[in-house]
């Protein structure tokens, strides 16, 4: 949702772009730029300014080539330019779109920033004045699984901004979460394989994981599930794909997605555990609801102020199998989806 200010600031205003901010700058050399910042936007509801949209006029007395950067510490962060033109005439004025690349290059809320413009052909630059979001919270960090981090040094695994990756397998097993694009749309794959062989734990499994306030209001999940749903005696889980929600007081929830026409399931496990199987259409992208809030007042459980949400996959060591699901988006009802297809 994009933000605006008024000047002098007072309140950032979410939904509307109310006015611009006017800021004129110019470096040692003589680069003289006007930069109207028109609006932010924290456009994957990460809790951080990830979009910003300005207008530059060029009063340098010569056309330049203008890069952008935002800078909130020592070092600037270079931003990709979405929109506008790749030269900017003397006396010119445009507008132009820059996002952030990836994750480390997003603002957090509530810290100060400038954008600052240079020219591709020198070292010339000129820069705003700082700019201040506020320090507003979303309920789900992410929730369409965007702007990826670098691999960790020692796992060698990424995860979207605002997401932990885990991963649990055997010497023989594989379990992969990666960004994919299916029917044209940014979205996320899961996949495990199981050779069979027994593994640590009893299964091979990865998946993603958030700390959230309790969902009082049902989740809203995208999924595409190739992955079969099969249970043993006692309706023990085999291969799994879907939600987990714990809160360390009450049993572990958790919501799978079956392809098949079986009908949903709802059963407890003799540890206590309970189970929630949706059917979904193979291979094809439907949203589900997963309402948390009332599952625990029909199990009478009592809601936990915070809790650990987590999308998985993962397959027992006595089931051989290659599961495949994807997820693009897992957001509380009544917030604005931002899970669009690929620009």
């Amino acid at each position: 949702m994009p933000r605006s200010w008024l000047v002098p600031v007072a309140v950032a205003v979410v939904g509307v772009a109310l006015a611009f901010v006017a800021i004129k700058g110019q470096d040692r050399e003589g680069l003289a730029l006007d930069i109207a910042v028109l609006s932010a936007e924290d456009t994957y509801s990460v809790g951080a300014t990830t979009t910003v949209r300005l207008q530059v006029a060029n009063r340098s007395g010569r056309t330049l080539t203008p890069h952008y950067s935002v800078q909130w510490s020592a070092y600037p962060f270079y931003w990709r330019t979405v929109s506008g033109p790749p030269e900017l005439s003397r006396d010119q004025e445009a507008v132009y779109v820059i996002e952030a690349p990836d994750a480390a290059s997003a603002v957090p809320n509530g810290i100060p920033f400038r954008v600052r413009v240079n020219d591709g052909r020198s070292i010339v630059y000129a820069v705003s004045e700082p700019i201040n979001l506020g320090d507003e919270q979303v309920a789900v960090v992410n929730p369409a699984l965007r702007l990826w981090g670098q691999p960790g040094p020692g796992s060698g695994l990424s995860a979207p901004f605002g997401w932990q990756v885990y991963k649990q397998a055997g010497e023989g097993d594989e379990a992969t979460v990666a960004p994919d694009t299916v029917d044209g749309a940014d979205a996320v794959r899961f996949m495990v394989a199981q050779d069979g062989v027994e593994d640590p734990g009893g299964w091979a499994h990865t998946g993603l994981l958030q700390e959230v306030p309790f969902p009082g209001a049902p989740l809203m999940v995208l999924v595409n599930s190739v992955a079969a749903f099969a249970a043993a005696d006692a309706g023990w889980p085999l291969t799994a794909f879907g939600l987990e929600v714990s809160d360390g007081e009450n049993p572990i929830l958790w919501f799978l997605f079956q392809q098949s026409p079986r009908g949903d399931l709802s059963y407890d496990l003799p540890n206590g555990q309970h189970i929630e199987v949706i059917d979904v259409p193979e291979g094809v992208w439907i949203e589900k609801e997963v309402d948390v809030a009332a599952l625990y007042e029909r199990l009478h459980w009592a809601p936990q102020e915070r809790v650990l949400l987590k999308a998985f996959i993962g397959a027992a060591s006595p089931q051989r199998a290659q599961l495949v699901g994807y997820l693009r988006e897992v957001r509380l009802a009544g917030t604005a989806s931002v899970a669009a297809p690929r620009r």
